[in-house]
């Protein structure tokens, strides 16, 4: 007996102990359950994050779909059982893992936003993008960091996506950068906030800063050339241009200067300044302006600039210290004739390379509208100084009587129409020169001519003696005797072919070279035909040096494609070294360069191809070349005596160039 209760009492022991265990194994089970719930909510949120985002990669979601067919036999055992082998955990942050990185690692930024716009999750490429760690956006309403004239906007849009969970909506904006400046984004967002598994208004950003300020450029361009036509005056001028590059960078310090060379003086029509007043017009002096002015290039001034300028004498400082000064030249023909100029008071990063790029690029156009409107406003002045602008404008000037016959015209408007000279117009009707299908509208602004007392950029087609038809842009004014009765019509006159082809390209137009920075052929043709009428106005020369890299083919072969790409950057920096920062180098072709420089005597040429031989020979002199670099060169010049084009000076350059490679390789 003793033994059996014995025996009993151990076996109770042990049916108590497995009791115990059992428990334990509860335990352990509802925590592996819950551990499990949070890697599969956590890959499922990712999955979801993923699908709804541009970026998703189908194929990681298909490959995660196959990973829990494949774990579906494993869920009839035990979750005890499958922690022992590690499959269901290992598999499930396998899946979380790849889904995180799709969105973190996707080249847009990725934003989940509450439905009050409070950031509740921020992919890593906000960094590299914004300048920002994740963790320092979530939990901050996005609208603190848009622009404030953007905020309206964006909020709408964004209200718009709340309230239409069924489309996806997008919006340019500006961006405030940790930095401070300002990035142009573009987002698309879908309303997820019904989503259990998002919970948020998901948003794919990208950075357009390039994009966007190229349009700005572009239509900047565009729109000062339109204010040359359609302001009232020069002040009315001035404001546009204020108005139109404040589109493109900060104008809130921002002013115009024009030297007379008639008064020696030097004025500021359009002056916007935090601090200073508007300048007294001035003899030049050393400030800034005249500096650029009398170097005729632009100039990046910046606290290092400005203590190397002053210490030479160049510079002395005038008005208010700025941490940044921007000024760029305006030049009619190889002339200046002011300067337009920025200014930043306590921001030194507030322009830098691309802003001087953007002012420099507006400015020609600038000029133009500010010679244009001058000349109008001369013509108004007195019947001297009428008479003179007559005899020098290069616009085609016209005097009719009241009935339109030409009394008088000026050398350009007969050059325009095909004459030799102005004496072979005089008498014909002013309607002989118009097409005929714009005759009667021509009739019809005569009539308001004389009812409004003038008329403004009216377009016609006309003709040239020949019959050839092309378009120009008339001003007309009414001439009054001393009793106020119409005596006599004046027409101003400009061919606008070239400007109607300038305003087609202005949206396509690409100029440079993307492997070299050089202008490629497209830019090289546009700058060399401008090049070519000055030397032909100023009958000087210019010389065109054409040049091929040797055996390109066989470096991209035996070397790779990279090998050659740094080829033609060598020979690119080599050219650019070897002319002036004023001369015009290109690419214009896949190993073939262009350099056409002005003002150069024949016999400075040898000097300029020994310089770049010799530069070539010390570049193929050092150790450890992966290969030796081989140019072969052609020059041809222009004579003004025996002028030719732009084309057949380069299809000398290119015979000559051709003529050397067979010597060498002779």
């Amino acid at each position: 007996m003793a033994d059996r209760a014995k025996t009993n009492a151990q076996l109770l022991d042990k049916l108590a102990e497995l009791r115990r265990q059992n428990e334990r194994l509860k335990k352990t089970i509802a925590r592996l359950n819950k551990a499990v719930e949070k890697l599969r909510q956590s890959e499922e949120y990712y999955r979801r994050l993923a699908e709804v985002s541009p970026d998703a990669a189908e194929l990681a979601l298909r490959e995660s779909e196959e990973r829990f067919r494949n774990l579906a036999d494993l869920l009839p055992q035990t979750v005890f059982e499958m922690d022992e082998r590690g499959q269901l955990t290992k598999v499930l942050r396998q899946s979380e893992e790849r889904f995180r990185s799709l969105v973190q690692n996707s080249s847009d930024i990725v934003t989940v936003l509450q439905a009050d716009g409070t950031i509740s999750y921020e992919s890593p490429s906000i960094a590299h993008i914004l300048g920002y760690r994740p963790e320092e956006l979530v939990g901050k309403k996005v609208f603190e960091f848009v622009h404030p004239e953007d905020a309206s906007n964006v909020f709408a849009v964004f209200s718009e996506g709340i309230q239409r969970p069924d489309i996806a909506v997008r919006v340019e904006f500006r961006f405030r950068h940790a930095n401070g400046s300002w990035v142009y984004i573009e987002s698309f967002s879908k309303n997820h906030l019904d989503d259990p598994i998002i919970q948020g208004v998901v948003v794919n950003s990208r950075d357009i800063t390039e994009r966007k300020r190229a349009e700005l450029l572009q239509n900047a361009v565009y729109r000062i050339s339109q204010a040359a036509d359609r302001a009232d005056n020069l002040n009315d001028l001035y404001k546009s241009v204020h108005e139109i590059i404040g589109t493109v960078m900060s104008t809130k310090n921002f002013y115009i200067a024009i030297y007379d060379p008639n008064s020696k003086l030097l004025t500021f029509p359009c002056f916007c300044d935090e601090y200073d007043e508007r300048p007294v017009p001035k003899k030049l002096g050393k400030g800034l302006t005249e500096y650029v002015l009398r170097t005729a290039k632009p100039l990046l001034y910046d606290e290092a600039g400005d203590k190397e300028l002053r210490q030479s004498g160049e510079v002395e400082l005038i008005g208010t210290p700025s941490q940044i000064w921007l000024g760029v030249p305006l030049i009619i023909g190889d002339k200046a004739i002011g300067a337009m100029v920025v200014q930043d008071y306590s921001d030194p990063r507030a322009y830098g390379e691309r802003e001087l790029e953007m002012l420099e690029y507006v400015s020609s156009q600038v000029a133009k509208a500010i010679e244009k409107k001058q000349t109008e406003e001369a013509l108004q002045e007195s019947e001297v100084r009428y008479r003179t602008l007559v005899e020098t404008s290069p616009d085609a000037i016209t005097l009719t009587d009241s009935e339109h016959k030409i009394l008088l015209c000026n050398q350009q408007c007969a050059a325009m129409h095909g004459f030799k000279t102005p004496e072979e117009m005089i008498g014909k009707s002013a309607y002989d020169l118009i097409a005929w299908e714009d005759r009667a509208r021509a009739v019809e602004n005569a009539r308001k001519t004389l009812e409004e007392g003038g008329i403004r950029n009216a377009e016609y087609v006309f003709l040239k003696a020949n019959g050839d038809k092309f378009p120009a842009e008339l001003n007309a004014s009414v001439i009054k005797d001393a009793q106020g009765n119409p005596v006599s019509f004046i027409a101003i006159t400009r061919d606008i072919t070239a400007h109607k082809r300038t305003e087609e390209a202005l949206r396509s137009l690409s100029l440079t070279d993307g492997l070299t920075g050089l202008y490629n052929r497209r830019g090289f043709m546009t700058l060399a035909e401008q090049q070519w009428k000055l030397a032909k106005r100023m009958n000087s020369g210019m010389l065109l040096l054409f040049a091929d890299i040797d055996d390109l083919k066989q470096i991209n072969d035996a070397q790779g494609h990279q090998e050659g790409d740094l080829a033609l950057i060598e020979t690119a920096n080599l050219l650019k070294g070897a002319f002036r920062d004023s001369d015009l180098v290109a690419r214009v072709g896949g190993d073939e360069f262009a350099v056409l420089t002005m003002g150069v005597p024949e016999e400075i040429v040898d000097v300029i191809m020994a310089r770049l031989q010799t530069t070539l020979e010390a570049r193929n002199a050092q150790e450890d070349l992966r290969f030796k670099l081989g140019i072969s060169t052609g020059a041809a010049s222009y004579d003004p005596e025996h002028a030719c084009s732009i084309d057949e000076l380069l299809t000398q350059a290119d015979a000559l160039m051709y003529e050397h490679k067979r010597n060498k390789d002779g």
